[in-house]
């Protein structure tokens, strides 16, 4: 193995950038495709539509430049600094923190606390940057990182929203807190609920 054509191929890749797409792609190459060929094909393959990575026994695709703009990887990971400007659209910016809100309120649902937790509305979009994103994707992609703010716990928050051919996704599975929230939640143990949740009146009125 060590001084296999494979081997060379996986060597060279110890300092690019990989993504855990790239693993799926590998497992499925080792299971699926490379039994076939003695695990001697390391001629580049796409794995699309069930992997969205490049098979790690494999050349790379060529003159595809992998960085974490090129590559999916979410945003708050990508260690690449992209360049923000401000978004100069009111009413865009009031879509995007509706959606936003919309997204804490699911979130809270989906874990079975809006009995505990008062319904959240928007109080305020306080800035919306958009990402310069390469020339390639900015027809039909756009990211934004949006920072709002909500009644009634008054919570201050940032998540970073995705457009894809004007369909919003959070890219991200985190909204991040901005400021305290001290004993709000006091009525949910679930720590990652914590920054989201507001007790509702009805809570608090129902503890000793």
């Amino acid at each position: 193995m060590r001084n296999s054509e494979m081997f060379k191929v996986i060597k060279a890749k110890e300092h690019e950038l990989i993504t855990p797409h790239d693993l799926h792609a590998t497992l499925k190459d080792i299971l699926e495709v490379q039994p076939s060929a003695n695990f001697l094909d390391t001629t580049y393959k796409s794995f699309l539509p069930q992997s969205r990575g490049s098979s790690l026994l494999r050349e790379f695709e060529p003159g595809f430049v992998r960085n974490c703009k090129t590559l999916p990887i979410p945003s708050q990971y990508c260690i690449c600094q992209y360049e923000k400007v401000p978004l100069d659209d009111d009413a865009l910016a009031i879509k995007l923190g509706q959606f936003a809100v919309d997204g804490i309120n699911a979130v809270l649902k989906e874990n079975n606390v809006t009995d505990d937790c008062a319904h959240l509305i928007l109080h305020q979009v306080h800035s919306v940057l958009c990402y310069v994103l390469p020339e390639t994707q900015r027809k039909d992609t756009a990211i934004y990182e949006v920072t709002f703010q909500v009644s009634p716990s008054g919570g201050l928050f940032e998540i970073p929203i995705r457009s894809k051919n004007g369909v919003l996704k959070t890219a991200s599975s985190t909204f991040t807190r901005l400021n305290e929230y001290g004993k709000q939640s006091a009525c949910v143990a679930k720590d990652t609920l914590k920054p989201l949740c507001h007790c509702s009146n009805r809570t608090i009125r129902g503890n000793p």
